[in-house]
């Protein structure tokens, strides 16, 4: 839960700008007899959230990286969400050959690596092999739209907020008894205890001091509803840094995890009826103002709503990549299940929150799951749409948001792709091959699963059919 949106000018200063690690700082570091730095993680997003990467030697990243791009197999940029090429893609086959595409050193986002005190860690972005910056990148992507939002003298500002569940034992050992039966941390509701398990205890401080060291200290983090369920709020502030700190978050989350025997599962939906939510908190702003502001612009607010709103039944992939994603919609599972609006209503897929100029919107409709970068790019696509057409936000929800006549969320990933593939907004917003790309990468994931024989089939039919 975000609990505000306006922090004092200084603590914002404080948590939002901190100055990257420098390339002076880095070599007096690499020196430190104590805590060397020794390696320099350099990683892109892939379309899926991941970051992939190599790991470097500090001293041939001072001397040969740092100042030129790498080159990195351009699969990366057109795999599923198992690493398998995607041959419908260029990059992806071996017709192409799988040849490499140039990555370029972001040195404003060199920081200690999360949860690896002798490593840094930066991010780069996906160049064409002419030097361009290529379209389907994610954060080509969501630069492109923050730059389009410019364009019409706004800004946007970004808070994210995720949950997760923690599972005994570690990924290789799911993956040894094929993911079935997993054990939660801790078995009842806690949700808002301050009396956590031990151990979960120590897995969330070493969390929360991880992120501290690089960087990005937490706004808060509670335990949720679900059996071993855990949510962590980031400050908001700058929409690009908020995707790369959540990416270093999920990095630190999983990482420690491991070391303690446990997993961390940012599934959108693990087991049947538990959620992991992905909630963007934004507010818009113009000339040093939030336009969303309680007594603000009323028709800057009504398109805003009304463009996400008509928005995002085209954009649903965005927001919802995988077949899992769409398990997540569920009746009273605070996860919305149609697309409405409400004030302070968890039960919508738009919450307006907040009161005077901390009044903002929060859309609920992502999983943990999704492309934090993709996601934002499609929130901000909406409000574009929103103010270029002219819309209108429908009446808000007045009760349950489970209980309203709007149209419902997509029952399914292909019905959401077939509304993408289609979508003259996202083809607008984003390109046709933007759209193209994501729509064979969308189908490739539903067709790796779609043959396979579940557990669910068997014990519907093992003895019935």
């Amino acid at each position: 839960m975000q609990t505000t949106q306006l922090a004092p000018a200084g603590l914002r200063g404080l948590l939002d700008q901190r100055p990257a690690l420098s390339l002076t700082e880095l070599e007096r570091r690499a020196s430190d007899p104590d805590a060397p730095i020794e390696t320099v993680l350099l990683t892109l997003v892939d379309p899926h959230g991941r970051p992939k990467g190599k790991r470097y030697g500090v001293r041939h990243f001072l001397d040969s990286v740092a100042s030129s791009t790498v080159e990195m197999c351009g699969y990366l940029m057109a795999s599923d969400g198992h690493n398998s090429p995607v041959p419908e893609l260029s990059y992806g086959s071996w017709e192409s050959g799988f040849p490499d595409l140039p990555v370029e050193p972001d040195l404003t986002t060199l920081r200690p690596a999360p949860a690896d005190p002798r490593a840094a860690h930066l991010f780069g972005r996906v160049l064409t092999p002419e030097g361009d910056h290529l379209d389907v990148d994610p954060h080509t992507i969501l630069t492109r739209q923050i730059d389009r939002l410019a364009q019409l003298g706004y800004s946007i500002k970004v808070g994210l907020e995720t949950e997760f569940v923690l599972y005994h034992g570690t990924r290789e050992q799911m993956r040894r008894s094929h993911y079935r039966a997993p054990r939660p941390v801790f078995e009842r509701n806690l949700d808002y205890s301050t009396d956590a398990p031990p151990r979960v205890q120590t897995y969330l401080d070493g969390l929360q001091h991880a992120l501290t060291e690089c960087g990005q200290p937490v706004e808060a983090i509670k335990l949720e509803g679900a059996p071993g369920q855990v949510e962590v709020t980031f400050p908001y502030g700058d929409a690009l840094r908020a995707c790369r700190n959540h990416i270093r978050f999920q990095m630190a989350a999983m990482r420690l995890a491991e070391r303690s025997r446990m997993t961390a599962a940012f599934m959108a939906a693990p087991e049947t009826g538990v959620a992991n939510g992905l909630h963007v908190h934004l507010s818009l702003w113009q000339n040093g103002q939030p336009v969303l502001a309680a007594g603000a612009n009323h028709k800057v607010f009504d398109r805003t709503l009304g463009g996400l709103l008509q928005t995002l039944p085209e954009l649903a992939p965005l927001y919802a990549p995988t077949d899992n994603s769409y398990r997540r919609y569920q009746h009273e599972s605070f996860a919305p299940t149609s697309y409405n609006w409400g004030a302070d209503n968890r039960g919508c897929a738009l919450r307006v929150v907040g009161e005077g100029d901390s009044q903002h919107l929060e859309i609920r409709l992502a999983g943990a799951d999704a492309n934090p970068y993709l996601v934002v790019a499609a929130v901000i696509a909406g409000i574009l749409e929103g103010h270029s057409s002219d819309s209108s936000a429908p009446p808000a929800s007045g009760g349950s948001g489970y209980d309203d006549t709007a149209p419902h969320v997509p029952r399914t990933l292909s019905q959401a792709v077939r509304a993408f593939r289609v979508s003259r907004l996202a083809r607008a917003a984003f390109g046709d091959g933007v759209v193209d790309h994501y729509t064979h990468l969308a189908q490739a994931m539903h067709d790796t699963q779609a043959h396979l024989v579940s557990d669910v089939d068997r014990q519907l039919w093992f003895t019935r059919a």
